[in-house]
C-alpha cells in the first residue's frame, strides 16, 4: 500500500485533461509464463550479466536492490573495459548468463558490451522482432530470444525486459506484476488518487519557482529506485524548457550533507520523502550494554538509546528533518509503503508510471518520447563511424 500526505488543493487541474487513451504500459501483460520458461532453463547459473542502457536496465536494478537474491548479478551500462574486464574475469563462461536487452535494437553501446561476452555459452536476447543489427546477431548466433513489446524503457519494467532477469534471479515475479496491476487499475481511475495527487503538487509548486525535488529515500532496500524514478521524471518531462530535476538520496545519510543544501541554499527545493513504515525487522532493540549506560550523549546518557527500536531511531531522524522542513514553510510531499515486498515493490514502480504521464499531461509534453537523447546517440555513433581517436 502507498500513501501520499503533503499538499493538496483539488484535482481540478487534471479534470478536463485526463480524456487520454490507457497508456501503453497499462494496457500490456505479460507472459508471465512464458517468462518463467526461459528463465527456469538458465536458473542454475551462478551469475546474470545484464547489459541494457536506462529503462532496459534500471527497473530490474531497483527490483534486484530491493528484493535481493543468492546470484552474482552485474549490470552493464557501460562500455568502459576496466569495467568489462572485471566482470569476465569474476564470472565463469559456462555458469553465467548474459541477457542484452535494447527495444530498438540498435543501441550501439548495448552492442559493443555484448561482443565482450560473445563467446559465453548462455546468451538471451530481448529485443524487437524488427531487422535490427542486434536481432541479426541474435540469428547468426541462435542465442535465445524473447520479444520486447512496443514500450519505451523507462516504462517497460513490467515487460520481459525487467521481468526475464528478476525471474533468474529467483524473484517471484507472478507477485511483482500482481501489485503492478493492481496499482495500474487503481491510479488509472479519474478520481483523485495519489499518483495524481503528486502529479498535481509538483506541478503547482513548480510553477511557484520550486524547480528541484530533493528525495531522501529511508530504506537501503528502496534506495535502488533512484534511477529509475530519475530517468522517469527527466526523460518524460524535461522537454520545452520545463520539468524538475530530482535529486534522490538515501537517508538519513543524506542529513548529514545535502541538509545543508536543502535548508541553506536556494528556496528553490521541494521536498519528497520516501519511508518504509514496517521494516522486517521492526522490533529490533538497540541494546546498549550496561558499562556504557552512562556515557553521555549530548543532555542525555547512552542508557536512554535502550528503550528504543532501530526502527524508532530511523522514524526519529525522519521526523526531525520533516518537523525541520515545516518550520521552514518549505513545501514537503510524504511517500508511505507500509513494508517492502513484491507486490509494494511492482506497486511503487506502477505508482511512477502513471504520475510522471499525469505530470507530462499537466505540463503538455508528450510522455514517450525523448527528442535529445535520440539525438545526441546520433552524434556519437557518427564519431564512431569516423573513428575519431580522442574526440572532445
Amino acid at each position: 500500500m502507498i500513501e501520499v500526505d503533503g499538499l493538496f488543493s483539488g484535482a481540478g487541474l487534471l479534470k478536463s485533461k485526463l480524456n487520454m487513451k490507457t497508456p501503453c504500459f497499462a494496457s500490456y501483460s505479460p507472459n508471465i509464463a512464458e517468462i518463467e520458461k526461459i528463465a527456469k532453463k538458465y536458473s542454475k547459473n551462478k551469475n546474470i550479466v545484464v547489459i541494457g542502457n536506462g529503462g532496459s536496465v534500471n527497473s530490474f536494478d531497483y527490483y534486484i536492490s530491493a528484493l535481493k537474491t543468492e546470484k552474482n548479478v552485474f549490470i552493464v551500462k557501460t562500455m568502459e573495459p576496466d569495467f568489462l574486464y572485471d566482470i569476465r574475469k569474476k564470472c565463469n563462461k559456462n555458469n553465467t548468463v548474459v541477457i542484452a536487452i535494447s527495444k530498438s535494437g540498435n543501441t550501439v553501446g548495448v552492442i559493443e558490451s555484448l561482443l565482450y561476452f560473445i563467446d559465453y555459452k548462455n546468451i538471451i536476447i530481448i529485443t524487437e522482432k524488427e531487422n535490427s543489427a542486434l536481432k541479426k546477431i541474435q540469428e547468426a548466433y541462435k542465442f535465445d530470444f524473447i520479444e520486447h513489446p512496443n514500450i519505451g524503457g523507462r516504462y517497460s519494467g513490467f515487460t520481459p525486459s525487467g521481468l526475464l532477469p528478476a525471474a533468474i534471479a529467483g524473484i517471484n515475479i507472478r507477485k511483482l506484476w500482481q501489485g503492478a496491476k493492481k496499482a495500474y487499475q487503481k491510479y488509472s481511475n479519474k478520481k483523485p488518487n495519489d499518483a495524481i495527487k503528486i502529479a498535481s503538487m509538483l506541478y503547482k509548486l513548480d510553477r511557484k519557482g520550486y524547480s528541484e525535488i530533493f528525495m531522501p529515500i529511508y530504506s537501503s532496500r528502496l534506495m535502488g529506485s533512484d534511477i529509475i524514478i530519475t530517468q522517469l521524471i527527466h526523460e518524460s518531462v524535461g522537454k520545452k524548457q520545463k520539468g524538475q530535476t530530482l535529486l534522490a538520496c538515501f537517508a538519513p545519510e543524506s542529513q548529514h550533507h545535502t541538509n545543508q543544501r536543502f535548508f541553506g541554499g536556494k528556496k528553490n527545493m521541494v521536498a519528497c520523502f520516501v519511508v518504509v513504515d514496517k521494516n522486517e525487522k521492526n522490533k529490533e532493540k538497540i541494546n546498549v550494554p550496561k558499562k556504557l549506560e552512562n556515557i553521555k550523549l549530548g543532555n542525555s546518557i547512552l542508557k536512554e538509546l535502550g528503550k528504543n527500536t532501530y526502527s524508532d531511531a530511523l522514524k526519529a531522524e525522519f521526523i526531525g528533518t520533516l518537523k525541520d522542513a515545516r518550520r521552514n514553510k518549505i513545501p514537503n510531499i510524504v511517500i508511505h509503503l507500509n513494508k517492502v515486498n513484491e507486490e509494494t515493490v511492482g506497486e511503487y514502480l506502477a505508482f511512477w508510471h502513471y504520475a510522471i504521464v499525469y505530470l507530462c499531461i499537466l505540463n503538455n509534453v508528450n510522455p514517450f518520447d525523448q527528442p535529445e537523447v535520440d539525438y545526441s546517440k546520433k552524434i556519437s555513433l557518427e564519431i564512431r563511424r569516423n573513428h575519431i581517436s580522442g574526440e572532445k
